[in-house]
Formats: C-alpha cells, sequence, structure tokens
C-alpha cells in the first residue's frame, strides 16, 4: 500500500496521513477478540450529542421527521398506483394481443361489433 501512497498526489497523501493519524479513527488486529472488544466499547462511549438541547433544535428534528413521513407515505401511495397502472397496462396488452391472435385466426368466433367495442376499450377511445 505505501508503495501506491508513493504515486498519489502531495494533497491526496497528505489527506490520507492525516486521516490515519486522526485521534477519532479506531483499528484492531481481527485476530485479538479483547481488544476488537476494548475499541468497540471505547467507540460505543463516544457522545457526540449536546448536553441539552434547545427547544428551537427539537422542532427543527420533529419538523425533519414530518417531512420524512410524509415522504415515505406518499411514495407509498405513488408505489402503488404504479403498480395498479402497470398491471392494467399489462392486462389490456394481453387482452390485445389474444383479441388479435383469435380475430386473425378465426374469424367467426369474435362477431365485427364485438371487436370494435374491445379496440374502443383497449384504445381508450370512443371510437369516433
Amino acid at each position: 500500500m505505501l508503495k501506491h501512497l508513493c504515486d498519489w498526489g502531495t494533497q491526496t497523501r497528505n489527506n490520507i496521513l492525516q486521516m490515519l493519524e486522526s485521534p477519532i479513527l479506531y483499528s484492531a488486529n481481527v485476530g485479538e477478540i479483547d481488544g476488537l472488544n476494548n475499541v468497540m466499547a471505547r467507540a460505543a462511549r463516544i457522545n457526540r450529542l449536546p448536553d441539552a438541547n434547545r427547544l428551537q433544535t427539537l422542532e427543527l428534528i420533529k419538523l425533519a421527521w414530518e417531512k420524512v413521513d410524509i415522504f415515505n407515505s406518499t411514495a407509498d401511495a405513488y408505489k402503488t398506483f404504479s403498480n395498479v397502472t402497470y398491471m392494467f397496462f399489462l392486462l389490456v396488452s394481453l387482452s390485445t394481443a389474444v383479441v388479435t391472435c383469435i380475430s386473425l385466426n378465426k374469424r367467426d368466433i369474435l362477431y365485427r361489433q364485438l371487436l370494435r367495442i374491445l379496440v374502443r376499450v383497449t384504445a381508450g377511445g370512443d371510437g369516433a
């Protein structure tokens, strides 16, 4: 790794070294379970939250979560709508294919008036 580190630019190399020397970077050997447990316990004790929150901060967090809830419910509604319309268009396509195959192969099964109605329904128009 150090060989490739020498090939990088000075800014990138300095950023990587700064990150590796950071006091908030934790590392341990995978083979040392006790060392991993100590590192995890030390990292879990870090509390980056302030001791007290102002009312304005709590209201802002509440507003943000309300927006998340609104987004999720709207996304669920659009997902349901898109699934329903997708199934509808699949059924229309399937019925169009079936009617076309039947009308081309067995002309006497489907009457002309029934064909016109089916074409109007599948095309979504009034057939005028």
